[in-house]
């Protein structure tokens, strides 16, 4: 795994940084208005409680899948569109290459690859999943995703209604995080009850 997170261009992201702020929160420290410094232990240590391992890096999906296939050559990795997925010691890992989503139709979406994990950044959904942190714990927040986090709040990156008329399973991946995590928004709530009523497509949820 050391030769694949050590490239100057990868970072852990997402979800698994998000859950490694929620179980080490005393090790979190701010440096700036969008810096963090996060001390923890070794990512690839066993006894730590996360079993997805969320990557995000600046090569494309084929060179992924070669550093993949020649450092893990019994790891049966699968890859989806931009994400190349497989097991190891024990936990899951997907690395998926930064990129720009449009035409998003609800369900499908274009992409076009891009370096920049600030504009990567953009076609996440929530503030908190929208994390990057570096093998030695800086984690760059684009859209104070840590501050919401700490207050309980979840939030949409950018206007609520555009996003999930982008991607229909945001419905459900908000009412998801909503209940694990034990925290609501009722403009967002509101806005998923005005478009179940209002649209005139199929709303597919999965």
């Amino acid at each position: 795994m050391e030769n694949i997170v050590n490239n100057v261009n990868t970072f852990y992201t997402g979800g698994f940084v998000r859950d490694l702020i929620l179980y080490k929160p005393a090790y979190l420290r701010k440096i700036s208005q969008s810096i963090y410094h996060l001390s923890f232990d070794d990512i690839s240590n066993t006894s730590l409680p996360i079993s997805d391992i969320d990557i995000s890096t600046s090569l494309d999906p084929k060179s992924v899948a070669k550093l993949i296939d020649l450092h893990f050559p019994n790891c049966n990795r699968v890859r989806q569109f931009a994400t190349n997925k497989f097991d190891y010691n024990g936990k899951r890992y997907e690395i998926t290459s930064t990129r720009i989503d449009y035409d998003c139709d609800g369900r499908n979406a274009k992409m076009k690859f891009s370096a920049s994990f600030y504009r990567d950044s953009f076609r996440r959904d929530f503030t908190f999943n929208a994390l990057y942190m570096r093998k030695d714990g800086i984690i760059f927040d684009f859209h104070n995703g840590i501050e919401h986090l700490q207050r309980g709040e979840i939030r949409f990156i950018g206007d609520a209604a555009t996003r999930i008329r982008e991607d229909y399973t945001r419905i459900k991946r908000y009412y998801d995080f909503s209940k694990r995590l034990g925290i609501r928004n009722y403009e967002i709530e509101q806005t998923i009850d005005y478009i179940m009523k209002n649209s005139t497509e199929p709303i597919i949820m999965r």
